[in-house]
């Protein structure tokens, strides 16, 4: 699980934002790797999910999607407030659509070269996103981490540092 940012380049990381999921661990795991001699920088996408025929019966499609646009915008803000905090470049992105289909095509025209996903919760990515997502993945890695924010081995196990950052071991 090496980075393919070379050494004292910039490593460009997509963080999945949902109302429920914060992203502490996240901004734990970018601090850790700007530790060495890698720039950070963060994209957090929130996903909105089409409306639904139920949806629009509550509420006309445009007014539903207002109301979650300005959900989403006050979600990104406070994502955002840890990154700031410890200095880490970032941009907050919004999209509509399939929410694995949205993570992929994002971090590819994004020019991210990491999707940064938690251990499976009780949160959107309980619904089976992780796996989906490590299932259907692309070019762009999809790195899963504990609430440590520390990467997870595909058998569950921890990674050590050393070897995540591609170091001998």
């Amino acid at each position: 699980m090496g980075h393919t940012a070379s050494p004292a380049s910039t490593l460009r990381l997509l963080i999945p934002v949902s109302r429920r999921r914060r992203i502490f661990c996240a901004t734990t795991y970018a601090e850790k790797l700007r530790r060495g001699d890698l720039t950070i920088e963060v994209c957090l996408l929130h996903v909105l999910e089409p409306v639904g025929s139920w949806q629009a019966l509550l509420h006309p499609a445009s007014a539903h999607m207002a109301i979650q646009r300005q959900r989403a915008e006050a979600i990104l803000s406070l994502a955002a407030k840890p990154l700031q905090a410890a200095g880490i470049s970032y941009a907050a992105y919004l999209r509509c659509g399939s929410v694995v289909s949205s993570l992929l095509d994002a971090a590819e025209e994004l020019g991210c070269q990491e999707i940064i996903v938690p251990k499976k919760r009780r949160t959107i990515f309980s619904r089976n996103v992780v796996p989906t997502l490590l299932s259907r993945r692309r070019a762009v890695p999809v790195v899963v981490i504990d609430a440590s924010g520390n990467p997870i081995r595909d058998d569950g196990g921890p990674v050590l540092l050393g070897e995540e950052l591609g170091w001998p071991g």
